[in-house]
């Protein structure tokens, strides 16, 4: 068979129309292209929301930022104001308002005349550091101004016999006896208010007698400064005590001493139930809770008969 490549090239009625409908469509289609913008307007995307968020980001920086700075600011004048006054003073007699003006807040006061109502005394300067609240910074800013006032029923240093001989004499007659002392006699010893006579009384009656003077610092807040200022002065009636019957107690009248848990106390009695009455005090060493040093502690207040 030939081909006759004319064949390729030749087209029909029905095919030229078809193919003068497609160029037309196309050129159509690149009219609309070429001139589409100038009839119809390109969307436009709108910002204004993003720039608010922007405008609000940059006045919360700034706001920030002089935020911060007001409150440097304020700390640095009230660090600046803390001390709005500075003179010569004593810490036993100074007024509210002495401490207001020297920079005291109310909340420092109240510390402050809670501790001199409970029978605190500043003996030296150095006192005033012990007060809670009172910053090392601040009490820096006091302590040239501080002046512990010697009472006036002191005698002169310059004549040192004389006042040895009448303070020996004081001492003398404010000596106390712990385990029969009223607390009008407690209030006679120096360094004790009415907050440590009643903690004396108070703890006297719950071990039933003192047997040694040193006992007192196991009264919160007794410290070793104010014991030393009574120590001449004060003894312990171990003759005194009210003792407990090992024989007879419970585990509830034992547990009232204050070196004994329930646990210790418990155990003391159970082994007298288990075992039959104490012989000696030394016995109950053999209860497992009863070490050496509760032993000691305990035994002055404990009896078999």
């Amino acid at each position: 068979m030939k081909i006759d490549f004319k064949d390729f090239f030749t087209y029909n009625k029905r095919e030229r129309n078809g193919i003068f409908i497609l160029l037309s469509i196309i050129a159509l289609l690149l009219i609309y292209l070429a001139f589409s913008d100038r009839f119809i307007d390109a969307p436009k995307n709108n910002f204004s929301a993003f720039d608010k968020e922007i405008n609000e980001f940059q006045l919360a920086q700034k706001n920030d930022s002089d935020t911060t700075k007001e409150i440097q600011l304020s700390s640095h004048q009230q660090e600046k104001k803390s001390i709005q006054k500075l003179f010569f003073f004593d810490p036993n007699s100074a007024t509210d308002n002495d401490w207001k003006d020297l920079g005291l807040s109310d909340k420092q006061l109240k510390i402050i005349r809670n501790y001199v109502a409970k029978g605190g005394h500043f003996y030296k300067k150095e006192d005033l550091k012990k007060i809670y609240g009172i910053s090392e910074k601040q009490y820096l800013a006091l302590a040239d101004y501080i002046e512990i006032t010697v009472p006036k029923n002191n005698f002169p240093k310059r004549d040192s016999i004389h006042f040895q001989k009448n303070n020996f004499q004081k001492q003398k007659n404010n000596f106390v006896e712990l385990n029969s002392a009223d607390s009008l006699q407690l209030l006679s010893l120096k360094g004790i208010g009415p907050y440590f006579a009643h903690k004396i009384i108070e703890y006297r009656n719950r071990l039933g007698g003192f047997y040694n003077t040193q006992q007192l610092l196991e009264i919160y807040h007794f410290d070793s400064a104010r014991f030393s200022e009574i120590e001449k002065n004060i003894s312990a009636d171990a003759n005194l005590i009210q003792k407990i019957n090992l024989n007879h107690c419970t585990a509830k009248e034992l547990k009232k001493l204050p070196y004994l848990n329930y646990n210790i106390a418990n155990s003391i009695v159970n082994y007298r139930l288990k075992h039959g009455d104490y012989k000696q005090i030394a016995d109950i060493q053999q209860s497992a809770l009863v070490n050496g040093e509760v032993f000691e502690k305990i035994k002055p207040y404990l009896s078999i008969d």
